[in-house]
């Protein structure tokens, strides 16, 4: 009973249908990057680069390490016991992620420490990791809408993993007068309207045989 309330159902056919669909709709989200990336001709050097990071550590701890411990933290362990304590899917999704970006606050140490530990360094250091917060609130309200929906792990890791390897989307492409601007424009809504149209049914927890089928997001 416990791997299952883990998101580690003894059904590896499920996980796997769990994780492609939670990688489909999070693709979507990014359909504008995706073809500003695999367009022109980029596909292949952008697809090398991913793997050339793989072979060092620091991509390793991006891309596996970071992602696989994150979400058995806080998707895998700390959902359950929010659930167990009698709290709500909706505090659930909202409340638990902000643990999340609090837990990426110390990045502000690293950024004031590579700008020269002055003032504009910390400045900037709290900026950034003002942003970071945002984001990875937002990413975990996600994640955790996903690890509730599907009730496997599989699906908020995989979308976390692609997640890190695209990084925060380049909206500079969107703006007056920069190159392809309309049919960037286009690829992005396409890409949210999809997402939003799709999420529902992709992650439809009547699929997944979950342990939180009834007290899905």
């Amino acid at each position: 009973i416990l791997p299952t309330w883990l998101g580690l159902p003894p059904s590896p056919i499920l996980s796997l249908s769990a994780a492609l669909r939670a990688l489909l709709v999070t693709a979507l989200l990014f359909l504008g990057p995706l073809a500003i990336e695999l367009g022109n001709g980029n596909a292949r050097p952008w697809v090398l680069s991913i793997f050339g990071e793989l072979k060092t550590l620091i991509g390793v701890r991006n891309y596996v390490v970071g992602p696989l411990s994150e979400e058995f933290v806080f998707r895998a362990c700390m959902v359950p016991l929010m659930q167990l304590a009698g709290f709500g899917k909706v505090a659930i999704v909202l409340g638990l992620p902000m643990f999340f970006g609090i837990a990426h606050l110390h990045h502000m140490i690293e950024y004031y420490n590579l700008g020269g530990r002055t003032s504009e360094a910390l400045r900037r250091a709290v900026l950034v990791s003002a942003l970071q917060f945002g984001y990875t609130t937002v990413f975990g309200w996600y994640s955790t809408f996903l690890f509730l929906r599907t009730g496997h792990l599989a699906a908020p890791l995989v979308s976390h993993m692609f997640c890190n390897v695209m990084g925060f989307p380049d909206f500079s492409v969107l703006q007056a007068g920069a190159k392809d601007r309309t049919v960037n424009l286009a690829r992005f809504v396409i890409g949210v309207l999809l997402f939003a149209t799709l999420l529902g049914p992709l992650t439809d927890p009547a699929l997944f045989q979950s342990a939180y089928h009834g007290f899905d997001a």
